[in-house]
């Protein structure tokens, strides 16, 4: 609400009464803007573009054995995963977003579709996405709503690079390719959506297999497609003995390597190919990374925030203070940690599924038969970091930060 000409930029008045409002009145924040802001202020008037401030800092998961390293990536694969999995054809996938037709999506609108196929997201998780998603299609991040099909390609391209489908010896080579492939089908000016259209010549709402590699067999220049398929072979064979795959160098005919690519994008339907399965496979949206961090961001904010709190509670199932718990003990604490905090904030910041699914992927051990974690390392790798100061000079403390996240637990 401060920022007025709607330029990302407000004055250092404003941003220290921002500050002080969201975070405390005790913190010197005149004397803190210099150092916190510095690359943010406007080289001529000192206002500060607050955008690029927000995405400056923000909660990382950092553990030194990386004991717990990848939970993050895997609830991630859920969210989106199990839209994926449902196998949904073209009309159903629209209707799931949007069931009355209007076109567009907002926050709220979000949510209720990701919750129909079992992704879970929070009413605060849904705004975020929402702003995330208008922030990558060039909307105001204060916008209530995007279109449905910029919202599925955000989506989609959020978590392309998230694709676990398992590669063989035959379709090692598919990953390189299909940037280059997706590249070859927009280039007439056509979206991965209207080139899914004309694709499905029958209507199905699905992609058969046949259907692809007819399309593409008379898109592409044969020669090409071979030495794209062999350069992405010779890239893997540099590498396979450390993945323990070594690539297949049979001399297939391209129809016969179409099919492998189909095998891989396919995940949901045996010899079809669904409208998301495509668009996350064909991606062509870069720079949607910090979408997924924004994201993750959200759920180790809120763990980090609250660590005091879950770590007291925690201590109680611990009571011959080992510095471990249980599976079941640690899921007990988290989830009524999340129902406290639903009800001081008008809504939980976790969605129970997501407190299943964090406590599910992590790294447990085994103690008598059963699965324990030693619950103090895990919160106390919770850390503030400073992203341009790790770019410049690939450390990613911020001591001052640090010390004012302390302070305010």
């Amino acid at each position: 609400g401060l920022d007025a000409q709607g330029d990302y930029y407000i004055t250092p008045f404003q941003w220290t009464k921002a500050c002080s409002a969201a975070i405390g009145s005790a913190f010197p924040w005149d004397g803190l803007m210099s150092k916190l802001c510095s690359r943010e202020m406007h080289p001529t008037t000192g206002d500060i573009q607050y955008v690029k401030f927000l995405a400056r800092y923000t909660v990382r998961f950092d553990t030194k054995s990386r004991m717990y390293a990848g939970w993050q990536d895997k609830v991630l694969v859920i969210t989106f995963g199990r839209f994926v999995q449902k196998g949904l054809d073209f009309q159903q996938t629209l209707n799931t977003i949007d069931p009355d037709s209007k076109g567009t999506v907002d926050a709220a609108g979000m949510q209720r579709a990701l919750q129909r196929v079992g992704a879970n997201v929070t009413e605060s998780q849904a705004v975020l996405l929402l702003r995330s998603v208008c922030l990558a299609v060039g909307e105001s991040p204060a916008a209530s709503q995007v279109t449905v099909m910029e919202f599925l390609t955000i989506l989609a391209a959020m978590f392309s690079s998230e694709r676990k489908k398992e590669v063989t010896s035959q379709t090692c080579w598919v990953p390189k390719v299909l940037p280059w492939l997706g590249d070859q089908m927009v280039t007439s000016g056509m979206s991965i959506v209207d080139v899914f259209r004309t694709i499905d010549e029958d209507s199905s709402g699905y992609l058969e297999f046949a259907e692809v590699e007819a399309f593409l067999l008379r898109m592409l220049d044969p020669g090409e497609f071979e030495h794209q398929v062999e350069e992405s072979l010779r890239v893997w064979a540099s590498s396979g003995t450390k993945r323990g795959l070594e690539p297949d160098f049979t001399k297939y005919t391209n129809q016969e390597r179409l099919r492998q690519m189909c095998e891989y994008i396919s995940i949901a339907k045996p010899d079809a190919i669904t409208l998301l399965e495509f668009m996350t496979a064909f991606a062509q949206h870069p720079g949607t990374e910090h979408l997924q961090r924004e994201l993750m961001e959200q759920i180790c904010v809120t763990l980090h925030e609250n660590k005091v709190a879950l770590m007291h509670a925690l201590r109680k199932y611990d009571k011959q203070q080992t510095g471990l718990v249980t599976k079941q003990d640690f899921l007990d604490a988290l989830s009524k940690l999340n129902a406290v905090l639903g009800l001081a904030k008008a809504g939980a910041p976790l969605s129970d599924a997501q407190t299943q699914e964090l406590c599910e992927n992590l790294t447990w051990e085994n103690a008598g038969g059963e699965p324990v974690i030693r619950y103090e390392e895990f919160i106390q790798s919770f850390k503030f970091v400073d992203l341009e100061a790790s770019k410049q000079k690939g450390t990613v403390m911020v001591r001052g930060l640090t010390h004012i996240g302390e302070y305010q637990l």
